[in-house]
Order: structure tokens, then sequence, then C-alpha cells
């Protein structure tokens, strides 16, 4: 998978578990049945296919990260975490399809990075700027 390290340098990188994050996003009732779903109901997603392709070319044409947000919402007194997305729901059900159990997204902002890895995010990691990425280049 890419980011773009020459636009975007104020998105971060965070590395989500699945379990937290898909019910972060079912909380966000987004395309709830994907949310919900299981392999099956993602494999027969109408746009999968499209993603079968994408990923289909590897290190050669790797696809980009998805783009969500993440914030807190009070439930019965208790913060939980919501998820949504702007861009890569197919790319992420194709991820979770073929098992991955852990998989990188972007965000928006840091504020957005340290929420989403509160509720969601690989505990073995931390949330990386793109510019901070970049940086490494100069």
């Amino acid at each position: 998978m890419k980011m773009s390290l020459r636009h975007d340098s104020d998105k971060w990188i965070v590395i989500v578990r699945k379990r937290p994050f898909l019910d972060a996003w079912a909380r966000s009732r987004q395309e709830r049945q994907l949310s919900t779903g299981d392999e099956s109901a993602w494999r027969d997603d109408y746009k999968f296919h499209h993603a079968e392709k994408g990923f289909s070319h590897g290190r050669d044409n790797p696809v980009q990260l998805a783009w969500c947000d993440a914030h807190y919402e009070i439930d019965r007194g208790l913060p939980v975490l919501h998820t949504v997305f702007t861009d890569g729901i197919t790319r992420t059900i194709w991820l979770l399809a073929n098992g991955a159990e852990i998989f990188p997204v972007s965000v928006s902002s840091e504020k957005c990075a340290r929420l989403l890895l509160r509720g969601a995010g690989d505990r073995k990691t931390q949330p990386v700027s793109v510019a901070y990425l970049k940086s490494l280049l100069m």
C-alpha cells in the first residue's frame, strides 16, 4: 500500500486492529452491511472486484491507504470510538476478506490519529505523520 509524500503533509498513518476498527465503523452506521459483515458479505460487495484488480499489481503499483476519520461520542455515560471513511472502504474490506488482522489507514490530523490509536490502534505501533516520513527523504 502507498501514501503520497508529496501532498497531504498534514495526514497521519495509523495501524489499526481489525475487530476494534470494525466495531467503531459499525457504530457510525456507514455501509452497515459491510461494517457488520463477514468475508462473504465483503466479497459479495459490488465493488470488491475493483480492489481485487488493484491489489493484484502488488509492489509494482500499490494501492492508496484508506482515508478515514475518528471521533468519540458518549454512549451510556462512556466515550466510544466512531470511525467513518472518506475513501477506501473497498480496499479495507479486501484486506479484511484476505485475512488482515492489522492494517494501515490514513487520517487527517494528529488528534484524529491519537484518538484512533487509543480505540482501535495496534498498541505495538505509534501513529506517524506524512510530514515526518517526507523529512526522512530530505
